[in-house]
């Protein structure tokens, strides 16, 4: 089945993505709270260092197939059950090897700590049901993601009530990972039941090898693209962890996860207008001033952010989370500062997707991350938790800056920045 994309069906889809990433957004962040507040700085970072190590793995098991998978919906190219079968049992295969991969970082990053090795565990068996994304692509791809936001709505909000019960019952670290577990399940089943109320689904072992070559094939440079991206998201907690200890990541969590839900709302801002930057992607000096104006915009809102987030971050994050992340809001009120440097980033990534050079975006995000390990090893000895926030601003403006005199389509970028300063 194709769907027709009539415009109004697409604006209806594009206001259910927008609903869906501001119901997650909202419901991570009370998460986050209660979660932190319970368990306190040293436990929530702990918890927090396991989900930055399964991340980066679940990356691994995602396989970069969002993409691929969804052109092949759309067009149609082979038996959808087919296709659909294959696709989960090479999910379900990638994240065995995802939790195996979990289990061994551990290892290797935490020997002979048992409850961090057991809470692993919890954790990363969440990989096994990260499979339901298959189902999710298929409705994504027949504009239906009216269906999906609210399955997994429903899911996410349950499990919140599930969470406080927890924390009302003083329940040990443990019982939080084997939440997560339950509702990466729950999900999966979630999925699986709404899907079959269009298409039949049934287990039958029909491996179509050509199939799964083509896929993975066609997927691994969004693999390597999306692991650099997560790894550049959560190796600031890995290496607080291993250098500081767990009160630190608990600390450096909390305001890392309050920037990046403040910047949430931003990114879909972005996101609500990006398809305006495609339908105009063939005139090379609108795209330009488009997007120049979006970032100059967002730049003027994160500099009234900033002076909001000087003024009241301190009592915000000690009436929240509670006074054992007290060093919280100094890091969040870098993070903020640190935004300004981050919008020309975007704005350079928003431009090369715009345009289809995905190359660029790639050695862009490998730089940053390089960069940023290098900066904290040198400076974690002098500045302790605030180096992992100096060496993001200092890796992001080395890069911003040699956009504008190294690489491709350099003349382009040195307006685009200009539009962004007002100029």
């Amino acid at each position: 089945m194709v769907t027709r994309y009539s415009r109004p069906e697409i604006i209806k889809n594009i206001s259910w993505l927008f609903f869906d990433r501001v119901a997650r957004a909202v419901g991570g962040f009370i998460t986050i709270a209660m979660l932190a507040r319970f368990l306190g700085a040293s436990e929530f970072g702990k918890y927090n260092f396991i989900l930055a190590i399964v991340s980066i793995a679940g990356v691994l098991a995602g396989l970069g197939l969002k993409d691929s998978l969804i052109r092949r919906f759309v067009k149609s190219e082979c038996d959808l059950l087919v296709l659909i079968t294959n696709s989960v049992y090479l999910r379900l295969i990638s994240g065995c090897f995802g939790i195996v991969a979990s289990i061994v970082a551990i290892l290797v990053l935490r020997p002979g700590e048992s409850d961090v090795l057991l809470l692993s565990v919890a954790v990363a068996i969440s990989l096994l049901f990260q499979s339901s994304e298959i189902f999710k692509f298929w409705f994504e791809s027949q504009l239906r993601s009216k269906l999906v936001v609210i399955a997994e709505s429903t899911v996410i909000y349950v499990f919140l009530v599930v969470k406080l019960l927890l924390i009302t019952f003083k329940a040990p670290l443990i019982g939080f990972g084997v939440a997560l577990a339950i509702e990466s399940l729950a999900q999966f089943l979630m999925m699986l039941f709404i899907y079959s109320k269009f298409h039949s689904f049934r287990i039958a072992f029909n491996f179509n090898l050509s199939i799964i070559k083509s896929l993975v094939y066609e997927s691994f440079p969004l693999l390597l693209s999306g692991i650099i991206i997560i790894t550049t998201i959560h190796i600031d907690k890995i290496l607080i962890g291993l250098i500081f200890d767990d009160k630190m990541v608990g600390v450096f969590s909390v305001a890392s996860q309050l920037f990046l839900f403040t910047m949430s709302f931003i990114v879909i801002f972005e996101v609500s207008l990006y398809p305006k930057f495609v339908h105009e992607s063939s005139n090379n000096q609108l795209t330009l001033k488009n997007i120049g104006q979006l970032y100059w915009r967002i730049n003027q809102i994160q500099i009234a952010l900033i002076i909001v987030s000087f003024l009241f971050s301190g009592f915000f994050i000690g009436f929240v989370f509670g006074t054992d992340f007290a060093g919280s809001p100094q890091l969040f009120n870098y993070f903020m500062l640190t935004s300004l440097v981050i919008t020309f980033a975007r704005a350079f990534d928003q431009f090369h997707k715009t345009i289809r050079q995905f190359k660029y975006l790639f050695f862009r995000q490998l730089s940053i991350l390089v960069l940023n390990v290098i900066f904290f090893l040198l400076l974690a000895p002098h500045l302790g938790l605030v180096s992992v926030v100096v060496a993001s601003g200092f890796s992001y403006l080395i890069v911003v800056v040699s956009t504008v005199y190294w690489g491709p389509r350099r003349q382009d970028i040195r307006m685009l920045y200009r539009r962004i300063l007002g100029f």
